[in-house]
């Protein structure tokens, strides 16, 4: 597709204030952009794509321009997304989310969407910009991820004694069954605080520990809780 044709495909589309690049150039930026791009009308029927939608979707040009944008959509996606994708843009908000949409040879991918509506001189919808994202591998990792934090903490239950993960601010982003026990005896006081001030007390250089990857062991803290008779 040429400039031209984009214009008389979209008559009446205001053009952004590019500052030095030409409509033409900013138009071959968005052709050669690596994202998915499409233009809709108001109701969503595909004006225009650029080559990476093709490579996305599985669509040639030629085959989607005057479809609606449905087309991609597939039966995984609740509709109340869809309720809520269609409420934000037609009200003049851009809206981001994600959805499952299908290619055109059937096969199901996540959708990463950004919708903006494209406002005329008197502030009316003439038409919808959308960028597309495949992030179908990227949500395969992040189940992994999850999964694998899943085991780890059901090993780490499963241990005797209190392991507690925190990170350089002192937050605790892991923990098993023991050490929220000793946070239950100690009332809410976190214990990974006490331990981190005893440590420093001996000697040792929590900020080196951080940045060198050094450790220590044998390292004794000793916890008087109200109510027990024996410290822990």
């Amino acid at each position: 597709m040429r400039f031209g044709e984009l214009r008389a495909t979209l008559p009446g589309m205001v053009l952004p204030d590019c500052g030095l690049l030409s409509p033409e150039l900013f138009f071959a930026i968005v052709q050669q952009s690596p994202l998915a791009i499409s233009i809709t009308d108001h109701k969503a029927d595909i004006l225009y794509v650029n080559p990476a939608f093709e490579t996305l979707t599985g669509y040639d040009r030629d085959e989607v321009l005057g479809e609606n944008e449905s087309i991609l959509s597939h039966k995984q996606t609740p509709v109340t997304v869809y309720h809520e994708l269609w409420a934000a843009i037609q009200g003049k908000c851009a809206w981001r989310g994600t959805l499952v949409n299908r290619r055109r040879n059937g096969e199901a991918y996540l959708a990463e969407l950004n919708i903006s509506p494209v406002l005329n001189e008197q502030g009316d919808i003439s038409f919808f910009l959308g960028i597309h994202r495949d992030v179908t591998e990227v949500h395969a990792l992040e189940k992994q991820v999850h999964h694998q934090k899943a085991l780890i903490e059901s090993v780490l239950d499963s241990a005797p004694v209190v392991v507690v993960l925190f990170d350089a601010e002192q937050n605790v982003i892991l923990d098993n069954q023991a050490y929220k026990k000793l946070l239950g005896d100690l009332r809410g006081c976190e214990p990974a605080g006490l331990f981190l001030d005893a440590l420093r007390q001996e000697g040792v250089d929590l900020e080196a520990i951080c940045r060198d990857g050094l450790g220590f062991a044998e390292t004794e803290v000793r916890l008087d809780i109200a109510g027990r008779v024996e410290p822990r």
